[in-house]
């Protein structure tokens, strides 16, 4: 008599939903970190937006200044009417900036999913780019509170 060889249940079956992720704990910390930074930001617009609650700019309130993120509600709220117009009006530097940021992001994550954290755009990036962002935005938080150059103040 011939011996059929058993399979055991759990063999040969296909899971139903699959460890995309694997073993990246690295990548899954960000994502999480990720879903947790976007869900408060909804959080927040949508209490702005239906309740009239806001952070105050402290650095306003204390100096009478535009900061460079003055606006940075607005612009937001604008974007997600796709209204750019008016998102342009709120803060135009960052609006220009978000694509970037948007692209270094997604560039991270899918570093860390290939588990080459170092082979990032993020960390290749020199030391004087990032200075001249930072000069960048002092000039433009600078500039935005010149009466010359009102139009560049949150509308």
């Amino acid at each position: 008599m011939a011996k059929t060889a058993t399979i055991p249940e759990h063999q040969g079956q296909r899971k139903f939903v699959p460890d995309v992720l694997g073993n990246k704990p690295e990548l899954k910390r960000a994502l999480y970190w990720l879903a947790g930074i976007i869900a408060a930001g909804l959080i927040y617009l949508l209490l702005f937006k239906v309740c009239g609650i806001a952070i105050p700019c402290l650095f306003h309130q204390v100096t009478g200044w535009y900061c460079p993120g003055c606006g940075v509600t607005r612009m937001l709220l604008a974007l997600l009417q796709f209204n750019f117009v008016q998102a342009f009006y709120a803060n135009p530097l960052l609006l220009m900036l978000l694509p970037d940021a948007a692209l270094l992001g997604l560039n991270y994550l899918y570093a860390l999913s290939l588990n080459q954290r170092h082979r990032a755009w993020f960390y290749r990036v020199p030391n004087w780019v990032w200075l001249g962002l930072i000069v960048l935005m002092l000039s433009f938080g600078m500039l935005r509170n010149l009466p010359a150059l009102s139009f560049l103040a949150p509308h």
